[in-house]
């Protein structure tokens, strides 16, 4: 099953230099993601240092697409429009944008503007952890994603 997590803090910017496009980190560690919060359940994830690592060595075609829109490619990690570094935050994207484009343009603005300042990105896991714990009346169920096939960041 195809996934998609929203970041919350995590801000997309242009790029400095004269190279137009965008960077950013795709995906943080260790911050909880809180996928339901009710009075009897808490579903809770985090991404582990290292969940990338495979997609980064086996070279995934990851595209870099405006609203996950496959027509929107702004960039891709097969022909090196795209790059990915794992670092101890997360994982950091740097996108090149070819300005011959109307979408590289469009983005171009709404990042300059503030009008787009996050990211998200899609994936499949392929390695997890779970944990449950019942405290008091509440169950809490935490996930630890430790690695994914990566699609896309949008």
């Amino acid at each position: 099953m195809i996934e998609r997590r929203f970041l919350k803090g995590v801000q997309v910017r242009a790029k400095a230099g004269d190279k137009p496009g965008i960077e950013g980190y795709g995906a943080v560690f260790g911050e909880e993601y809180v996928l339901w919060d009710s009075p009897t359940m808490r579903i809770v994830e985090t991404i582990a240092p290292g969940t990338f690592n495979r997609t980064i060595q086996e070279k995934q075609d990851v595209r870099c697409l405006f609203n996950h829109d496959p027509n929107n490619v702004l960039g891709r990690t097969a022909n090196d429009t795209m790059r990915l570094k794992e670092d101890q935050k997360g994982l950091y994207y740097d996108t090149d944008f070819d300005m011959r484009t109307g979408i590289a343009n469009d983005v171009r603005c709404f990042v300059d503007r503030g009008d787009v300042t996050g990211c998200s990105f899609s994936f499949q896991v392929t390695k997890q952890e779970r944990t449950e714990v019942e405290e008091g009346d509440k169950l809490t169920i935490r996930r630890t994603i430790q690695d994914v096939d990566t699609f896309d960041f949008g």
